[in-house]
């Protein structure tokens, strides 16, 4: 994956960076604080901004320009610290986003990418052994009682959300690899597949056959990939099935559907769902604000710190920036969508498979604006790289 680092300062400074926001989501580790990770993120911004001449993505900035205005106008209680979450969730985005950038930053961003998806791979290789050791990291932190608890099984994650979620990226990222590199890379497809299982994520599940389902549809429309994207698909859909008749890797997803109160595949969403369309129906425009929830509503939310679990990035749009927000945000994805497209690289076949990824996971997890969520770093990066897709040389 890294044959060939022609940028081994830049490399550094993008694998501490990773390191910092990785950790947050390894039980294992100890966790540091957020502002740790931005100090830094910071700090190396304004490190490679000052020595190349700098584009600006006006649609980013716009778009935290509104977030600001919208609060100025709704003005949210203050337990939801909205104001100190939008200045923490800019930062971020300022970091791992091309809201500015040059040469520099885009390489540093490229590595960041790369090197989390290494760590997701590696990370997801273990917890599935994990499972059958017992071994499981995964917290159920106090402070956020009233959100779903979802799995049972996190393997070194601190939630089996974030094992479903890392465990989907490395399956779309080492399906890539398969078929554009190397059918040794999938060996390690095996073990990743067991941890998305174990994670019991519907929405981790459903994303990732999305995304690599449509890469691996692209690229069979390639001359070069066509015939090892066909086998490699017609392998995948016969192992899938072996495993899922002959083991009980499924035990969790199973467990889910016979403990749910109806038959909706998200039902434990609804709920938070639904409360996401009132608070968009009583301000459809500018929402309710950023970070923010109706607090005579009737969804839960810490009373102490604030902190609330929107349920769903789609609709936590909606209802705290409103149509106006959704738009920027539909901008944004249709540029990166309008760059991979026209794009000549190999490499955008992996950012396809991720893009496709979080469109569907934003549906089931609300962390698209929780800036000081490594999963919000993460989308944000991602969606970054499609942007810049054309301004880096991977080969």
């Amino acid at each position: 994956m890294f044959s060939k680092i022609s940028y081994p300062k830049i490399f550094l400074s993008s694998l501490i960076f990773a390191i910092l926001v990785v950790q947050q989501m390894v039980g294992i580790l100890p966790q540091l604080p957020i502002t740790i990770t931005v100090a830094y993120g910071i700090l190396t911004l304004l490190r490679y901004s000052l020595t190349e001449y700098n584009r600006v993505y006006n649609h980013m900035l716009l778009f935290i320009c509104y977030l600001a205005f919208a609060l100025l106008i709704m003005s949210p209680p203050e337990i939801f610290n909205s104001w100190l979450r939008l200045g923490l969730y800019a930062t971020i985005v300022l970091t791992v986003f091309p809201l500015v950038s040059n040469k520099y930053l885009d390489i540093f961003r490229y590595y960041c990418l790369n090197i989390i998806i290494v760590m997701f791979i590696t990370l997801s290789c273990i917890s599935f052994f994990c499972y059958y050791e017992g071994i499981n990291y995964m917290t159920y932190e106090a402070e956020l009682e009233f959100s779903e608890k979802g799995g049972l099984f996190g393997g070194l994650m601190t939630h089996s959300i974030i094992l479903g979620i890392a465990s989907g990226i490395s399956i779309c990222a080492l399906t890539f690899y398969t078929i554009t590199r190397n059918w040794k890379y999938a060996m390690l497809i095996i073990p990743c597949f067991g941890s998305l299982m174990f994670s019991a994520s519907r929405g981790a599940i459903i994303a990732t056959i999305a995304g690599c389902l449509i890469m691996i549809l692209q690229l069979i429309r390639n001359r070069s990939y066509k015939k090892r994207a066909l086998r490699f698909l017609i392998i995948s859909l016969l192992g899938i099935a072996l495993a899922i008749t002959y083991t009980n890797i499924t035990d969790g997803i199973e467990s889910k559907f016979l403990n749910r109160d109806d038959g909706s595949l998200f039902s434990s969403r609804e709920t938070k769902i639904n409360h996401r369309i009132d608070e968009f129906s009583s301000s459809p425009i500018v929402g309710i604000g950023f970070s923010a929830i109706d607090i005579n509503g009737g969804d839960e939310y810490n009373t102490h710190t604030g902190v609330i679990e929107p349920g769903s990035s789609w609709f936590a749009i909606l209802s705290m920036s409103g149509i106006i927000g959704l738009i920027f945000v539909i901008l944004m994805l249709y540029k990166g969508a309008k760059i991979l497209k026209e794009s000549k690289a190999d490499y955008k076949y992996l950012l396809i498979a991720l893009f496709i990824f979080f469109i569907f996971s934003m549906y089931s997890e609300g962390y698209i604006f929780a800036g000081g969520s490594s999963l919000c770093a993460l989308l944000w990066l991602t969606l970054g790289q499609c942007i810049s897709a054309n301004n880096i040389d991977n080969k």
